[in-house]
């Protein structure tokens, strides 16, 4: 389907798509204690776009996943559970060659979070551009990407590919960033910071979700958000708060979504 013929956004079949990480996150039921000493685990739904996406399907919202998961049983745990809430998971493909990604978590206190990530080749770093097709963007109101999914060439190739298609149709586009995690997965802080800003200044991306002090070890996070808030106060498209409440930043430019 062409632009022009696209149907306008409130006739879309989907409210949002959200490309990213999918991963299982383990959290220890020992509150307070060392990982070390941890005696027992839960198993969730992790990753912060799967998160997204199935919030917004718990909130009435038409949400679809775009990633990937091993062939194993934590994939067919994680895709379940997104189906299970109502969301589309129809581009969540199976990687036969890598497994889903998991996570260690614990709870120490109000500001020490221990976690410990798998995700070394993991399966949602291996999108494909059949995981991001054209008419499939194309159905949805809005498209949202996380950090971590421009951090690589690879990913960033595929993640660039859907913001231009999005575009194409008059998506509206989303960059969720969560800081000190998504650094993990870049080479170096300010390569994430650099590309964030300039995803903000040079495609009119919105940018979501910047998290809180207790998952910022570096206050420089913080410092770039109130930056790019200054050069660009229309980009923010919820609260930001950065490492020890450096910036607090709050928009409701999400009128159009």
């Amino acid at each position: 389907m062409s632009p022009s013929q696209q149907p306008p956004a409130d006739r879309r079949a989907v409210d949002v798509i959200c490309l990213g990480r999918l991963a299982v996150d383990l959290y220890a039921q020992q509150l307070g204690a060392r990982l070390e000493d941890v005696a027992s685990m839960a198993k969730y739904l992790g990753g912060s776009s799967a998160n997204i996406a199935f919030g917004c399907s718990r909130l009435g919202l038409r949400a679809a996943m775009a990633s990937r998961v091993g062939d194993d049983h934590m994939g067919r745990f994680l895709k379940e559970t997104l189906a299970a809430e109502g969301c589309d998971v129809s581009h969540v493909s199976v990687d036969p060659d890598r497994l889903s990604a998991l996570v260690l978590l614990g709870i120490r206190d109000r500001e020490t979070f221990p976690l410990v990530f798998y995700r070394q080749n993991c399966a949602d770093m291996a999108v494909r551009d059949e995981d991001v097709e054209e008419p499939f963007i194309a159905s949805s109101r809005a498209f949202l990407v996380t950090g971590t999914h421009l951090s690589t060439e690879h990913v960033h190739q595929v993640s660039s590919l859907a913001l231009q298609r999005a575009r194409r149709h008059g998506v509206a586009t989303l960059r969720q960033i969560k800081h000190g995690l998504d650094n993990r997965e870049y080479e170096s802080p300010d390569q994430c910071h650099i590309e964030h800003g300039r995803g903000a200044r040079e495609t009119g991306e919105k940018i979501l979700n910047a998290m809180g002090s207790g998952h910022v070890p570096d206050p420089k996070c913080g410092r770039m958000c109130a930056s790019m808030w200054k050069r660009s106060p229309g980009s923010f498209a919820a609260r930001v708060v950065g490492a020890k409440k450096v910036a607090r930043v709050n928009c409701g430019d999400c009128s159009r979504i």
